[in-house]
Parts: structure tokens; C-alpha cells; sequence
């Protein structure tokens, strides 16, 4: 997660947590990617982690039911998309914070 927040280099990591070498620390790197992959995405990402009935009871409002639903006695899945942009902290490293630079926004998001 520090890798991910900060953007640190894999030989700080290595002196930071006291690991023997740059490669153990891209091996621990891979190994907490992959258990993140079989284990925290598919219970809370994506579409089977959640039912349609959970999702209605869960995310949509009556308001929304009312408003966006032509039967509002019959519950339906309302997804609303408004494309907003989504801004992020600006990154303490260099490389990180010149990627994230968008030409179209002029600014790092």
C-alpha cells in the first residue's frame, strides 16, 4: 500500500521494512496483488459481489424510484452516470506526478 499511496521506489521499500533486496521486495509486492485479486475484488468489486435485489434495497432511493422508475411499486436497478471527474492527492514523486497530468484538464488528476 505504501507503493500504491506514496509511489516509493522498491529500494526504499527494502530499507523501510528491512528486506534483503529489491527482488523480495517486488515478490511481496506480487504476492499482496494477487491475494487482493482472489480475495478482496470478487466479495467487494464488480457485479457478483452483489445481488439485484441487494442492490435495490442497498443503493436505490425512493426518490429515485419515483422520479426514474414509470412502475414505482415494481422496484428497478436506477444507475445514474454524470462522467464527473474524480481528482487524486497530488503524488510526492516526480514520475508518478507527471503521469497523472491530464493536457485536457491542465492540471494532475
Amino acid at each position: 500500500m505504501c507503493k500504491l499511496r506514496q509511489g516509493l521506489s522498491d529500494t526504499f521499500l527494502a530499507t523501510m521494512f528491512s528486506y534483503s533486496s529489491r527482488q523480495y521486495v517486488s515478490l511481496v509486492i506480487q504476492t499482496v496483488r494477487q491475494s487482493l485479486y482472489n480475495n478482496f475484488v470478487p466479495q467487494n468489486l464488480g457485479p457478483a459481489h452483489i445481488n439485484r435485489n441487494q442492490f435495490i434495497a442497498e443503493h436505490v432511493t425512493g426518490f429515485a424510484n419515483q422520479l426514474f422508475n414509470n412502475k414505482p411499486e415494481n422496484p428497478k436497478v436506477i444507475i445514474c452516470i454524470d462522467a464527473t471527474y474524480v481528482s487524486i492527492e497530488r503524488s510526492k514523486n516526480f514520475q508518478t506526478l507527471r503521469q497523472s497530468y491530464s493536457v485536457h484538464k491542465h492540471c494532475n488528476s
